[in-house]
C-alpha cells in the first residue's frame, strides 16, 4: 500500500512540474521617442513577451538622473492595464500586473522625458540608453525610431552613433525620422544612441539642459576618441594578452621554476623520510602548503603506525537495517614501545580527538565524525589551525623558498588590467579569463620550492608511482605487515588506499595479519578486515571535507555609455 502511495506522489510531481517550471523571453522591442520643439521627450516602449508557465506582473525600471519623468501609463492594445510607481535603488519602477499562461502578450509603456535633451549654442544632443543593462534576458529584435520637432533641410544636418559594437544598423528617413534597429542584445547589456540635430529645431528649451557653447566639435571629438579605441582593440587585445603571458613566462622563469636536482631515480620502494603524510602533501602542493582532509586520517593512522593509537573494528547495526556499514572503529590511546617525538600538529590532531569525544578512551570513530559535523563551525577553526601548523613545519624544513614573486605577479597583473581597461575595456575579461588558465604557473610563482624540497617532492612522487605499479611492488615487496601498512598509511594521503589493499591481498599471506602494528590483535576478519580498512579512509576522509571545508558612424561602435536612460526590467 506504501509502494502505490509513493508511486502516485511520483506522478503527481512529475505531471505538475511543467507547471512549476517557467521562463519568459523578449522577442520584440520597439522604442519610439518624439521629440517636442520645447525639448521634451514623448516615449513609448512596446515590449512583447513570450511566457512559458504563468506570470502575473512585470516591471521597467528606469534610472533616476538629471532628467524627470512624468505622465506614465501602461497599455495593451491601447487598452489601460494597472500599474504601480515605486521609487527602489536610485531607480523609478514602474510595475503592472495582468495573468498570462503560456502566451503572447504585448504591453506599451508610456512616459514623458524633460531635461533629457542638452542644448549647446549649435546643436541639441539627446545621449539616451534605449534599452537597459538590467535585463535578465536578451532581446531578439531591438527596433527604435526617434523623430525630430520638424525636418532638417539636409540630412548631413543629423548626427548619430550608436554604441555598443554589436549587430545593427541606423538611418534617417524623410530628414526627421532616425531609425535604428539590432538584431540582438544579448542579456545584461545596454544599447545606447547619440544624436545631434541642429539647435534651431527648438522653439524653445524649456524642458532641456542649456550649455551656452558649441557642442558638435566636443561631441564628434568623443566618438571619434571612441572609434579609434575601437579599431586599435584589434591590435591592443592580442598584443596585451601576448605581453602578459610574456610577463608570466618571465616572472616563473625567475621565480617560480623549481631548481634542478641532481636525482635519477625512477621509483623509490620505501617511503623516502619518515614524516608523516601529512607534510608530505603540503610538500606536494603548489599553492597552499597545507594538508587537506585524506592527509588529516592519513595522519591519524600514522599515529597509530607509530604506537599513539590503537584500532579496533566492532560490529556496528546498520541504519534500519539495511543501510550503512556494519562495522565501526574504537579508537585508543596508547603508549609506544618506542616513543618518538611527535611535532606540534600530531599533538594538535591528538588534542582534537580528545576535545571531540569528550575525552573518551576508547572512543567510536563515528561518534568523532559525528561530533565534528554536528560543531562544523568550531571543528573548522581547529582543522585550520591544524593546518597551519603543518604549513609551518614543511617550512621549517626548509622545503620553500622565502622570496616569491607574488609582489611582481600582483603589480604586474594590476598594470595590464588598467591599462587594458583604459585602453580597450572589454580586454580586461580576456585577461581574467587568461589568469584561471595560467593558474598553474601563478601556483609555483607564489612560492618555489628549495633544492631540499624539489628533492624530497620528486623522492615522494616517485614512492606514489611505486605504490602505483603493482609489478614494481611484486618484485619488491615489503618485508613485513608492519611496512606493508606504513605502505598503507602514505597511500590514504595520496588517495590510493583501496589500490594498495588489493596487493596486499595477493603478496601477504593470512597468517600475517595478526601482526599489525595498527589494530588490536591484527586483523581477526582476515582479507575483509584489510579491504574494510582501506575502504573506511577513503569513506573518512570526504567526510572530514564537508566538515572542514576549508563574479555619428551612423552604425553602432565601441565606446558610449555616457548616456542617460538605460536600467531593466523583468516578469514574474
Amino acid at each position: 500500500m506504501r509502494g502505490k502511495i509513493l508511486l502516485i506522489l511520483l506522478c503527481l510531481l512529475l505531471l505538475a512540474s511543467p507547471l512549476l517550471a517557467k521562463s519568459y523571453s523578449i522577442t520584440n522591442a520597439s522604442i519610439k521617442m518624439q521629440i517636442h520643439d520645447d525639448a521634451s521627450i514623448d516615449a513609448d516602449e512596446t515590449l512583447t513577451f513570450l511566457f512559458s508557465g504563468q506570470y502575473t506582473f512585470a516591471y521597467r525600471d528606469i534610472p533616476n538622473g538629471s532628467w524627470h519623468i512624468s505622465e506614465i501609463s501602461v497599455t495593451e492594445n491601447e487598452t489601460p492595464v494597472p500599474f504601480t510607481v515605486t521609487p527602489i535603488n536610485n531607480q523609478t519602477r514602474i510595475r503592472w500586473t495582468y495573468t498570462a499562461n503560456s502566451e503572447i502578450r504585448t504591453f506599451t509603456i508610456h512616459y514623458r522625458l524633460e531635461n533629457a535633451i542638452k542644448a549647446y549654442s549649435d546643436v541639441a544632443e539627446l545621449n539616451w540608453k534605449v534599452w537597459g543593462d538590467n535585463w535578465e534576458v536578451p532581446v531578439t529584435n531591438l527596433y527604435g525610431e526617434i523623430i525630430l520637432p520638424k525636418p532638417v533641410s539636409d540630412a548631413k544636418q543629423v548626427y548619430s552613433w550608436g554604441h555598443p559594437k554589436i549587430e545593427g544598423k541606423m538611418g534617417l528617413e524623410n530628414n526627421q525620422k532616425l531609425i535604428f534597429q539590432t538584431l540582438y542584445a544579448p542579456a545584461n547589456q545596454w544599447v545606447e544612441i547619440r544624436m545631434a540635430f541642429p539647435r534651431e529645431l527648438l522653439t524653445t528649451v524649456t524642458y532641456a539642459q542649456t550649455e551656452n557653447s558649441p557642442g558638435l566639435q566636443k561631441i564628434e571629438s568623443e566618438e571619434k576618441q571612441f572609434a579609434l579605441y575601437d579599431s586599435l582593440s584589434i591590435f591592443l587585445i592580442p598584443l596585451l594578452i601576448l605581453a602578459f603571458i610574456g610577463f608570466l613566462i618571465w616572472t616563473y622563469l625567475s621565480f617560480g621554476k623549481d631548481p634542478e636536482v641532481s636525482y635519477h631515480a625512477i621509483y623509490e620502494r620505501e617511503p623516502p623520510y619518515e614524516y608523516g603524510p601529512a607534510i608530505v602533501q603540503a610538500l606536494s602542493r603548489d599553492f597552499s602548503h597545507t594538508p587537506d582532509s585524506k592527509s588529516f586520517v592519513a595522519e591519524m593512522f600514522y599515529l597509530a603506525w607509530l604506537g599513539y593509537l590503537q584500532f579496533e573494528k566492532i560490529p556496528k547495526e546498520k541504519i534500519l537495517g539495511v543501510f550503512g556499514r556494519d562495522y565501526d572503529y574504537n579508537v585508543r590511546y596508547a603508549n609506544p614501545k618506542k616513543p618518538v617525538s611527535l611535532s606540534d600538529s600530531q599533538n594538535h590532531l591528538l588534542s582534537l580527538l580528545k576535545k571531540y569525544t569528550d575525552n573518551q578512551n576508547p572512543f567510536a570513530f563515528s561518534k568523532f565524525e559525528e561530533k565534528t559535523r554536528q560543531q562544523t563551525g568550531e571543528f573548522q577553526k581547529d582543522f585550520k589551525a591544524w593546518q597551519k601548523l603543518v604549513e609551518t613545519e614543511a617550512k621549517k624544513m626548509d622545503f620553500f623558498e622565502k622570496k616569491s614573486g607574488l609582489k611582481r605577479l600582483i603589480v604586474g597583473t594590476l598594470a595590464f588590467i588598467i591599462a587594458l581597461a583604459i585602453l580597450v575595456p572589454a580586454g580586461a575579461i580576456f585577461l581574467i579569463w587568461i589568469s584561471f588558465l595560467a593558474f598553474p604557473v601563478f601556483a609555483h610563482i607564489i612560492s618555489k620550492r628549495t633544492e631540499k624540497g624539489t628533492l624530497h617532492h620528486k623522492q615522494w612522487e616517485n614512492f606514489k608511482k611505486f605504490l602505483n605499479d603493482f609489478s614494481q611492488i611484486k618484485q619488491y615487496p615489503p618485508e613485513s605487515l608492519v611496512l606493508w601498512e606504513k605502505y598503507l598509511v602514505y597511500a590514504i594521503g595520496f588517495g590510493i588506499a583501496d589500490k594498495v589493499a588489493q596487493y596486499m591481498k595477493l603478496l601477504v599471506s593470512e597468517r600475517e595479519l595478526t601482526n599489525s602494528a595498527i589494530f588490536v590483535g591484527g586483523y581477526h576478519g582476515g582479507w575483509n578486515d584489510v579491504n574494510a580498512f582501506a575502504q573506511s579512509a577513503v569513506a573518512y576522509a570526504p567526510s572530514f571535507a564537508t566538515a572542514s571545508g576549508t563574479s555619428g558612424s551612423g552604425g553602432f561602435g565601441g565606446g558610449g555609455g555616457g548616456g542617460g536612460g538605460g536600467g531593466g526590467g523583468g516578469a514574474g
